[in-house]
């Protein structure tokens, strides 16, 4: 019997890194595999139909299942992008906001409302007793997952981060969420290390930090909740899933022997920060399949979904996970 043909988009993660250069497939499948690198613009895609599979934001797709919006898909029990995002708030050296509490009431600047990435920040916001809805949310663009029922200010038409710093070094905003830091990065690493700071304008270099620079706080959260937050998942459409049920189980198959394989694909640095971060929470948090890491974590999504103005309210996994998710 040949071989299924099935074309998959993916972030050029580590852990997806094996499957692009062809180390590692999926039995049965003739997969074109290969690296789409813009979220938003993979997830619309996904949501038209127009890729068999893809590695698409994870709240965007459980707000689209909720809503019954977009082309019919299911997730795999396999991650995408994942990493904290406590460090992603971030405020001007000097200012007069030195904790997240300092931010009740104030105006925070993110790229656009639905990005997951935002959305762990404000949970995490949301956890330190800060009222979302007391914030102005500066966004540089409207999508349609932006609120209308919520403080919001857009900047214009284009999704831009640069347009926040400047708004940031002035205190015109008094914080904003910058996205990337993923993985272990998340955990040991502040804004001035990541690549999104060197990338600023150099006027602004130097001049922004992370409000937690704690990495025994980033640690502490994971070991006490189990929540390792997931940014991307990998969804399939689900007419192939259901002509060819047998697909979900080698595709998860496929990540595991990828993450494997990861380790070859970082730097001594980097399996060190990965290693030291594993003993540190106390379990794997790039382990692929359904866990008691996944479960707690897509349950505290979709709270924070809730909480957070875009899903009216939480469903169960099962309507969106592939069948069987949990043995795979």
């Amino acid at each position: 019997m040949a071989a299924l043909k099935l074309n998959f988009a993916l972030d050029d993660i580590p852990w997806n890194l094996a499957i692009l250069d062809g180390s590692v497939t999926a039995k049965g499948i003739a997969l074109n595999a290969f690296h789409a690198e813009e979220p938003t613009e993979r997830h619309e895609a996904m949501h038209r139909g127009e890729f068999d599979a893809a590695e698409v934001g994870y709240s965007g797709f459980i707000r689209d299942q909720v809503l019954g919006v977009g082309y019919p898909q299911l997730a795999l029990p396999a991650w995408g992008n994942r990493g904290l995002r406590h460090r992603a708030l971030v405020a001007r050296k000097g200012s007069r906001v030195q904790s997240l509490s300092d931010l009740k009431g104030g105006r925070i600047g993110n790229v656009h409302y639905g990005m997951t990435t935002n959305l762990w920040a404000r949970n995490a916001l949301s956890e330190a007793g800060v009222n979302l809805e007391e914030i102005t949310w500066v966004v540089t663009v409207a999508d349609d997952m932006t609120p209308s029922d919520l403080k919001i200010q857009v900047l214009g038409e284009v999704q831009s981060g640069g347009l926040l710093w400047p708004l940031l070094a002035d205190d015109e905003i008094d914080a904003v969420i910058a996205p990337g830091h993923n993985f272990f990065y998340g955990t040991f690493r502040n804004f001035s290390e990541a690549k999104s700071a060197a990338r600023l304008p150099e006027q602004y270099k130097g001049k922004f930090e992370s409000l937690i620079s704690d990495t025994q706080t980033c640690i502490d959260y994971v070991r006490r909740t189990k929540v390792y937050p997931i940014i991307h998942t990998m969804t399939v459409k689900r007419e192939i899933l259901e002509e060819h049920p047998w697909v979900a189980t080698s595709l998860v198959d496929m990540f595991r022997e990828a993450a494997k394989l990861a380790p070859r694909y970082l730097s001594d640095e980097e399996r060190e920060l990965m290693a030291t971060e594993r003993e540190g929470v106390g379990f794997d948090p790039y382990a692929q399949g359904w866990n008691e890491s996944q479960e707690v974590t897509t349950h505290t999504l979709m709270k924070a979904m809730v909480e957070q103005h875009l899903i009216p309210h939480t469903i169960d996994p099962d309507t969106f996970m592939v069948p069987g998710y949990r043995d795979l």
